[in-house]
């Protein structure tokens, strides 16, 4: 019913349960933060738990290597605290993309190529997504469909999605997941929040979905 398509040249690139992830010198600074308020933590309750022992005043070198020693540990636990905490936080890697066609004459940087395969022809889309997985909110199973999910999306891709579908009657929408065009429909109606994906999401993926939509949800709220 749909023509089948084949991604010639995908323009991608690309959540936390107990700590946020950063990236880049964001997430350097965050966690040289997160080490330094551990640190200081850490440090707080060995001063209140271990007993104050008085050492001799021509004892200042053994004075100053103890200092130093226990400085070090608990650094050395804050970082490793730190670290652990990162890796807890991964949040769940999937890539989604809903694209629209858009004019083959348009700048270079602002378009990708997309083959079709029934019928065997090339379309362009806009680089710019109309929604992607950053706007999820849920997911749901399509009735009596393997691999359809109806996808919710926010406020912001809704209006997007109302605004490309209105004015884009003929024209082809193209759904990516994970690299791969999983629909690709001729637009035929308004679209706002909800989009139908009649097959093609895996069940790892719808997964993945999932969580993501969570997570979005989660933010929301903060």
């Amino acid at each position: 019913m749909f023509p089948s398509t084949r991604l010639k040249s995908p323009n991608g690139p690309r959540g936390s349960t107990k700590c946020l992830r950063p990236s880049g010198w964001g997430a350097f600074g965050f966690g040289l933060r997160s080490s330094l308020l551990t640190y200081l933590s850490i440090d707080t309750l060995v001063a209140r738990a271990l007993p104050k022992t008085k050492i001799p005043a021509n004892a200042a070198p053994f004075r100053l290597f103890s200092r130093a020693l226990k400085h070090s540990g608990i650094l050395l636990l804050s970082l490793l605290f730190s670290t652990l905490c990162f890796a807890e936080s991964k949040p769940p890697q999937v890539f989604l993309r809903i694209y629209t066609q858009t004019d083959a004459n348009g700048s270079p940087n602002s378009i990708i190529p997309i083959q079709l395969t029934q019928p065997d022809d090339q379309i362009y889309v806009s680089a710019i997504p109309e929604a992607s997985e950053k706007d999820l909110l849920g997911i749901t199973a399509a009735p009596g469909a393997a691999g359809g999910a109806i996808l919710h999306f926010n406020e912001h891709a809704g209006m997007n999605l109302d605004a490309a579908t209105s004015q884009g009657d003929g024209k082809i929408m193209v759904v990516v997941l994970d690299g791969r065009v999983i629909y690709s429909p001729m637009i035929d109606t308004t679209i706002k929040n909800d989009l139908l994906i009649p097959r093609g999401i895996l069940p790892q993926e719808f997964s993945l979905l999932q969580a993501v939509a969570k997570q979005n949800l989660h933010d929301l709220k903060r």
